[in-house]
């Protein structure tokens, strides 16, 4: 099985529940809670741009990791939201080797893919505040995450390097859901044992 999909279906409970928590959208969608998730990612994207930092090892496989760096964008928009960044640390899983690096940046890199959607709802909740960070790589998010799932699947090359980036990427999932549950930006899930269907 390929990093990818072996990843997908290992994070997919992590991954479903921290969407189900954040249910951003709608009357959910205010400027004070916009802007307080802005400041509470801020130290999660700082860490994981720094984890970028210094790897050529990363480099061989993602040749274009310096473009990747988020945290100018988030920055701004904070700024223009006369805002400034919630102070870390976040205590995101350790980089202990490529296949692990390739965990974490697997969740930050795939949610580019759903902020374009989150920015949509922003927008229309709000009117036009910034939303560089949410909207990241333009009209080509969907080119960037194949990229760097080529990668990725360089990088993991044989099942136990595989099995590093799925423990890793789950790791991130529940990390961040700690950080923003923290921060007072996720909602209680309903128990879902008692429910019939």
């Amino acid at each position: 099985m390929e990093a990818l999909e072996l990843t997908r279906r290992a994070t997919r409970g992590a991954h479903g529940r921290l969407d189900r928590r954040l249910r951003f959208e709608g009357a959910a969608v205010t400027l004070e809670r916009y802007v307080a998730y802005l400041q509470r990612m801020a130290p999660v994207v700082a860490e994981a741009d720094a984890r970028m930092n210094g790897r050529p090892d990363l480099l061989r496989c993602l040749p274009d990791a310096a473009a990747r760096a988020k945290v100018p964008w988030l920055l701004q928009d904070l700024d223009d939201l006369s805002a400034r960044p919630h102070a870390g640390p976040v205590g995101l899983p350790a980089a202990r080797d490529l296949p692990s690096l390739f965990g974490t940046l697997y969740v930050i890199e795939g949610s580019t893919l759903g902020g374009a959607v989150l920015a949509r709802r922003v927008e229309a909740a709000l009117g036009p505040v910034p939303t560089r960070y949410l909207r990241a790589y333009g009209e080509r998010p969907g080119e960037m995450w194949r990229s760097f799932c080529a990668g990725m699947e360089a990088a993991a090359r044989d099942e136990a390097s595989r099995r590093r980036v799925a423990i890793a990427a789950v790791e991130t999932f529940e990390t961040i859901e700690r950080w923003l549950a923290g921060g007072g930006l996720l909602e209680e899930e309903l128990n879902r044992g008692s429910d019939p269907s």
